[in-house]
């Protein structure tokens, strides 16, 4: 087979090469006398019309970057945080402004000269005192240099509460994405304000998972009190949803009750151990006959008093020590002044 191939390719005639300008670009060589060598040819004189499109695609699409860059481009301004205000669907709780955290964004705030990402603002129809703009998305970024005293770097444009609620909720995720609660309380805005019709049209226009927004709107749902028994609402957790919800089904008393006992007792806990409070049983949920214990006047390793709960989540206080009559008639007379409340 080899000597066949090597037979057959002497045959093949290759064109002579054309002195340059004496053939158009394209054209196939007269002395091409075979098949072969007519492709060659061909080929040959294809190869600058080749190149010349690649170019010629090449700027093309280098031109359609540029435009795309530059199409509704929004200059940059510096405004007075003053003449700014957060919209109706403002979505920071103010516990987003405090903290060891926020005193550090602030400090980078201010050591950068201002903020280098700008915020986005829409027009008011009118200024109404002194006020001239609602902010889209940067409520962090406005709120830091209102506090600075300094102004703000900001895009103006014109949108629709459609526009605005979705470019807040997908702006919140590139930087720092809103606690379960704050989402809640942002979607049950939405839903209650009719701005989505349902929570499923509200998750696929924001683009974001419907176990996501139903968690996020159990918590929302919550009683105020029991938001209150922990140490701040963003401790709250999407995995938190579903144990209290079947809490304050099945026993919305107790569950109440318990938590205001948590905030009477003052005690900071952390927010898992809150939660074991509020249900009656471990987060695990593996049952048990109690609620995790909190220990009262604990000195050493021996505790005064342990304040438990059984199965339903009612009360049960045990004292390792001796009271008074005195004593227990306080007792008596707090607990019921507490039950009262």
């Amino acid at each position: 087979m080899a000597k066949n191939l090597m037979e057959k390719s002497l045959k093949i005639q290759l064109p002579d090469p054309a002195p340059t300008g004496t053939q158009p670009a394209g054209a196939v060589s007269q002395k091409a006398k075979t098949a072969p060598g007519t492709l060659m040819g061909f080929m040959e004189g294809q190869s600058a019309i080749h190149q010349e499109n690649k170019v010629l695609r090449e700027q093309l699409k280098e031109a359609d970057r540029v435009a795309m860059n530059f199409k509704g481009a929004i200059p940059v301004k510096n405004l007075d945080p003053r003449t700014i205000r957060r919209s109706d669907w403002a979505n920071r709780s103010p516990a987003s402004f405090e903290g060891a955290a926020w005193t550090e964004f602030k400090a980078d705030i201010f050591g950068n000269g201002g903020n280098e990402t700008p915020i986005r603002v829409r027009p008011l129809p009118e200024p109404v005192d002194g006020i001239e703009f609602e902010i889209i998305y940067g409520h962090r970024r406005h709120q830091a240099c209102l506090e600075l005293g300094i102004p703000v770097r900001a895009q103006i444009e014109d949108a629709t509460d459609h526009m605005l609620f979705v470019a807040m909720e997908l702006e919140n995720r590139s930087r720092k994405d809103l606690s379960p609660w704050e989402q809640g309380m942002y979607y049950a805005k939405a839903l209650d304000k009719g701005l989505y019709p349902s929570a499923r049209k509200l998750a696929e226009a924001i683009r974001r998972d419907g176990g996501d927004v139903s968690r996020a709107l159990l918590l929302a749902r919550l009683p105020e009190a029991v938001v209150a028994a922990f140490d701040s609402p963003l401790d709250l957790q999407f995995r938190f949803a579903k144990d209290l919800n079947d809490a304050h089904q099945a026993d919305p008393e107790g569950l109440l009750n318990r938590a205001k006992a948590i905030v009477a007792y003052g005690r900071r806990q952390s927010a898992v151990a809150v939660l074991a409070h509020l249900i009656g049983r471990p987060t695990s949920g593996k049952p048990r006959d109690g609620a995790s214990d909190i220990e009262i006047g604990k000195v050493g390793k021996k505790a005064t008093a342990i304040l438990t709960a059984d199965k339903k989540g009612r009360a049960i206080l045990k004292f390792q020590v001796e009271l008074s009559e005195e004593k227990r008639r306080a007792l008596a007379a707090y607990a019921e002044k507490l039950l009262l409340e």
